[in-house]
Order: structure tokens, then sequence, then C-alpha cells
């Protein structure tokens, strides 16, 4: 062994005692083992505001009351009410457009009673089931038909009772004339239409249910 080699020989004992572990300091953990939430139950029993609970106690026992006068529909006076004329041919326009499907009955809730509602929504699915039959020229391919609008020809509104209109309206359009005897009544400020008559039975002549039973037969 030359006196070369010794430096490096040195250096790897070095590192050797370098590389063994040393004793260090020991940490003890704490025992989890009891360990306890600190955040309490939260509290229900607050208030929102000058002593009123946040959540009231329920009542011991329920009553059935009557309804009360003023969740009824109330009367409105004529003064009250919009033009009864421009009502009347808006409301006949829209009847004949809910017929021909050009119009969602949808529309027409809040302007109508429940009864004369169903009535017309019996009469727009009799409509779109029957349609009528579509003109054909002795040669060539059928004809599209146009699909158009109704407009008002005559109309006549009275006023028996203050808040009471019963109007008579003709529309004329693409298809046969259609004849309509409405009447509509003053209820929580606007018209509601109460009845809905016309001699073509295709429009009212179905009675509520009719499709239903239709579709069951």
């Amino acid at each position: 062994m030359t006196s070369s080699q010794l430096p490096a020989m040195t250096k790897a004992a070095d590192l050797n005692k370098s590389a063994q572990p040393t004793p260090g300091t020991v940490i003890e953990l704490a025992d989890h083992s009891r360990w306890q939430p600190v955040q309490t139950v939260l509290d229900l029993t607050f208030t929102v505001g000058d002593g009123v609970p946040a959540q009231p106690r329920l009542p011991r026992r329920l009553f059935v009351i009557e309804t009360a006068e003023e969740f009824c529909r109330q009367p409105t006076d004529r003064d009250d009410l919009p033009p009864a004329e421009r009502w009347a041919a808006t409301m006949a326009i829209a009847v004949v457009e809910v017929l021909h499907g050009q119009r969602p009955i949808s529309q027409l809730v809040r302007w109508m009673t429940h009864d004369v509602l169903t009535r017309l929504h019996d009469s727009a699915l009799a409509r779109q089931r029957s349609p009528q039959p579509i003109p054909r020229r002795s040669t060539g391919p059928a004809r599209v038909p146009r699909i158009g609008r109704y407009s008002i020809t005559s109309l006549r509104v009275t006023e028996p009772a203050d808040g009471v209109v019963e109007a008579a309206a003709l529309l004329t359009g693409p298809g046969r004339p259609i004849a309509l005897a409405m009447r509509f009544e003053g209820y929580d400020g606007r018209w509601l239409c109460t009845v809905l008559d016309s001699a073509d039975r295709g429009i009212t002549g179905t009675q509520p249910g009719d499709s239903e039973r239709a579709l069951e037969a």
C-alpha cells in the first residue's frame, strides 16, 4: 500500500462512520384514546327577533274552519274593469284559436271558470282527433290548406247588471263562420268568462270527460 492510497481509505472510513445512526431525541405522543370534542350541540332554540322563536311550537289540536270570505272571489264593479267590448272581442278570437290549435289553452286558465275551460279543452281535443277533410283537385297533387286567422265580423255587448256582461260575436275566417255567446263577470279586478255557448256543437257541445271516455272505448 502506497502513501497515495491512504487518503482514499481514510475518506471511505469517514463515510462509513458518518452513516451509522446516532441516538436522537424521543418525542412522546399524547394519548388520544380519551379525546372528547370541544364543540357543543347546536342550539336551535334561538329567536328571530322581538322574542319570536325560530321554530314555533306545534299546536296540540287542529281545527277545520270554513273558507273565509276574503279568500273567495270578490266581485268587481264595472268602473274598475277593462273595457267590455275590447275584452269580449279578444276572448272570442282566443277561443277560436284554441279550437283550431293555434293557441295553447293554458293561456286562458286565468280568464275562464274551470267548467268553461274543461269543455273548451274537450272540444279542442275532439277537433284534433277528427280534422276536416282536405279538399283535393280532380287531377294533380292535393293542395295544402292554408291556416288562416279568424276576425270579428259583428259583436254585440249588453250589460244586464253591474259587473256582468253578455256578448254575442260572429267570426269569419278560412273555414265556416263561427258564432259565440259569452258571459263575463267581474271578479278580482278582471273579467272572468263564466258561460261559453255556440250553435255549433263541435265548439261547446262536448261534455267534460267525453274525450277520456272516447279513448277508453
